[in-house]
């Protein structure tokens, strides 16, 4: 590990991601440590507002103690200057593909930590926010990588966003040794008011961490008074959208994962049959659940006039309290949902109707036949597994005929 510095200079330390991969929660950890100051994007925002195109600002690096940013650190007595150094979402403007370390010698002064997600989560997260290009995505993740890969070995660390959401305290003790930073657990439970602490580059920044927040950046780690491991799934892209990008990143982002692999492989390798659930690990039932739902809280709408909103907010108060022990009683997929369609029925005093209950279930299974596909790459793992030997997934697997997807 690296000695704490001594003398009153800080450190400076880059944290480098494509955005939304969660180096945000990164910047509130390091809020929290004593000897660290926080900041952002310097390389990226450095020259934001001069009315001309984009160019990195590399002046932290180039000249550190005429930087406004490391002069502030300095004053406050930090020992580090950690500094979140994002790409941009628009490869149009040269955001997505510039160096953030330009020289050799920048890696073994800023000793960056590559921070990776998941693609595919993250251009979730982009959508969410309205960012809608994919490519600039992709150019992201290339670049990131590319930078990875052509720093020394020894001065760099990659962390997943995946690993330190479940174990917290190893990846950032890791992140600390890296560093030569002292670790305290006290940095894993946020007691400043976020973006208080942070040293901004200008007003601008400033303006969006603690006023405008725009778009929602920063509601998941805002809200949160520790790290957060189930962070929601807005489920926003298409089996396209899904596909092109694997294709693209896919096998970049799976390689951080090696270690894993080689022992999965290992474990599959000595297994002649391999079953799988098919809600939500082969198909996306969750989603073409939800719009057969939908139908069916429509035409209620529709003849009794209760309104939408009250008729999912009580048909989701039902499918938490009867799914608990769903399927431990021998009743079918059929029985559960006309238990719970009655109980809707029932809250808002509607009588028995046997036929329109037979429409209901009808108009559900529709649907739902109608919008179910595989989940991206479920073909292409169960072609892998019988081209490696493995027997179909047993016996339920004829269910996959169902769906045309399969068979393509």
């Amino acid at each position: 590990s690296h000695s704490t510095p001594s003398n009153m200079e800080p450190q400076i330390r880059f944290i480098i991601a494509c955005p939304r991969s969660g180096s945000t929660l990164l910047m509130r950890i390091f809020a929290e440590s004593p000897v660290c100051a926080v900041t952002s994007r310097l390389v990226l925002m450095g020259k934001a507002g001069s009315g001309k195109a984009f160019s990195p600002d590399y002046s932290i690096l180039e000249d550190p103690a005429g930087h406004k940013v490391f002069r502030n650190a300095m004053d406050s007595g930090k020992q580090f200057l950690v500094s979140k150094e994002e790409l941009g979402n628009n490869t149009q403007k040269g955001e997505c593909s510039y160096d953030i370390c330009p020289h050799p010698s920048t890696h073994s002064m800023v000793r960056p930590v590559f921070l990776i997600r998941d693609p595919v989560r993250v251009f979730d997260s982009w959508k969410d926010v309205g960012w809608t290009d994919a490519q600039s995505l992709i150019d992201c993740y290339i670049n990131v990588f590319r930078m990875l890969h052509e720093a020394p070995p020894d001065t760099v660390l990659c962390i997943l966003y995946e690993q330190l959401i479940q174990e917290p305290q190893t990846e950032i003790e890791r992140i600390c040794e890296h560093w030569g930073a002292p670790f305290s657990d006290t940095m894993l439970s946020f007691k400043h008011s976020f973006g208080s602490s942070f040293i901004y580059l200008n007003d601008r920044e400033r303006t969006i961490y603690c006023e405008e927040k725009p778009l929602g950046l920063f509601a998941t780690v805002e809200a949160k008074s520790s790290v957060e491991r189930d962070v929601p799934y807005h489920g926003l892209l298409s089996n396209a959208e899904k596909d092109h990008i694997e294709k693209n990143v896919g096998r970049l982002y799976l390689s951080c994962w090696k270690d894993d692999l080689l022992r999965l492989r290992d474990v599959l390798a000595k297994k002649s049959w391999i079953g799988f659930d098919l809600d939500d690990t082969l198909h996306d039932f969750r989603r073409s659940s939800g719009q057969a739902t939908t139908k069916v809280l429509e035409q209620i709408h529709q003849k009794y006039g209760i309104p939408m909103s009250a008729l999912k907010e009580e048909y989701a108060k039902v499918l938490k309290a009867k799914t608990a022990n769903a399927f431990s009683d021998g009743k079918t997929s059929t029985d559960y949902r006309r238990a719970r369609f009655a109980s809707v029925l029932t809250h808002f005093s509607i009588p028995p109707d046997h036929q329109f209950m037979h429409e209901l279930l009808a108009s559900y299974e529709t649907t739902l036949t109608a919008s179910l596909e595989l989940k991206c790459g479920a073909s292409d793992l169960l072609s892998s597994l019988k081209t490696n030997g493995a027997n179909d997934p047993s016996p339920r697997h004829q269910e996959f005929h169902r769906f045309p997807r399969y068979n393509e």
